[in-house]
């Protein structure tokens, strides 16, 4: 509530820089991140991913598993804890972000004496770009399931380049959550073999995947396979018309309305934009950009990105 606002600024930035970590909590939640571990190991379609990303990311900090390995989370300590925080948390790669009815001078009087108290470092933290070309791969695993799981992956966009808004809305069309997404009405609808497919942008700051996964059953796979690759060469060989490209953009922008109306999501947004590019991009800057999209520029992004001669591939099958 609104009254509770001073309290709740306090709270949070004492469990953000001043927590205790006592050694029978930590082993609280070792239990529970091997027990989500486990989960998603039980979950192909969200265990391929984490797949795909080892190989894609070999031998780069991208490629390591948020969650962990079950040894090295049994191995973590408090001390371990603790020097992460010391080598990785800085005060100058903070953002403090609230949505709510709040003048801004009310935060900074309320924030400005609690975040000053911070004491994390300040030289940011040294990072290796992710920029070495990968060789296509084609990768088969044997699991103990039912039905066969794939992922196609393409180089994709970065999140500081403005390649993503016309990569955005052609991947919302090509495979986003709506139900007229064009692999959805032709493997799903029409011919009926998936039981499953989507195409998902993930952006990073200086590389991204564009991948298009799906769930089917075995003999199937092949045929799914070449039905999405037709609906992306499509894509590459004719410029859409001007009706079917504004309605791309207004569903999009529908959707992004929307998703503005949710302040978990809002505040999300604004967070990630002030961390990666130093600024917060408005709704109507959003739309802006979207409404600037032509046919041709749908065109470039299927041809540059969705470049099915540096594809990767992984299938889980069953034994």
């Amino acid at each position: 509530l609104r009254g509770d606002l001073r309290k709740a600024i306090d709270v949070i930035a004492d469990v953000v820089s001043n927590s205790v970590f006592p050694e029978k909590e930590i082993e609280k939640e070792r239990g529970i991140i091997l027990d989500e571990i486990n989960a998603y190991k039980d979950d192909p379609g969200e265990d391929i991913m984490d797949h795909f990303e080892d190989i894609w990311f070999a031998g780069h900090e991208l490629g390591s598993n948020i969650l962990g390995t079950p040894a090295d989370v049994r191995k973590i300590s408090r001390k371990h804890i603790l020097d992460f925080i010391q080598s990785a948390y800085r005060n100058t790669s903070l953002v403090f972000c609230t949505v709510g009815n709040f003048s801004f001078e009310k935060i900074v009087e309320y924030a400005r004496p609690i975040l000053e108290q911070f004491h994390f470092g300040s030289e940011p933290v040294p990072r290796v770009p992710f920029n070495s070309p990968l060789a296509p791969f084609d990768v088969r695993v044997k699991k103990k399931i039912h039905g066969a799981h794939l992922l196609l992956g393409f180089p994709g966009v970065s999140r500081m380049t403005d390649d993503r808004v016309v990569c955005g809305v052609l991947n919302n069309a090509l495979g986003g959550p709506a139900m007229n997404s064009m692999l959805n009405l032709t493997l799903r609808e029409k011919h009926g073999i998936c039981y499953q497919i989507d195409s998902q942008l993930i952006s990073y700051v200086d590389s991204g995947i564009w991948s298009v996964y799906l769930n089917t059953d075995p003999e199937k796979l092949e045929k799914a396979v070449d039905l999405t690759l037709a609906e992306i060469k499509k894509l590459q060989g004719n410029t859409l018309s001007s009706l079917k490209v504004h309605q791309m953009k207004k569903q999009v922008k529908g959707q992004l309305a929307l998703s503005q109306e949710n302040p978990g999501n809002l505040i999300h947004h604004v967070g990630k934009s002030y961390l990666l590019r130093g600024k917060f991009e408005t709704l109507r800057e959003l739309m802006l950009k979207v409404d600037q999209i032509r046919p041709q520029d749908i065109l470039y992004a299927a041809n540059a990105y969705l470049d099915i001669d540096r594809m990767s591939r992984l299938a889980f099958l069953p034994h």
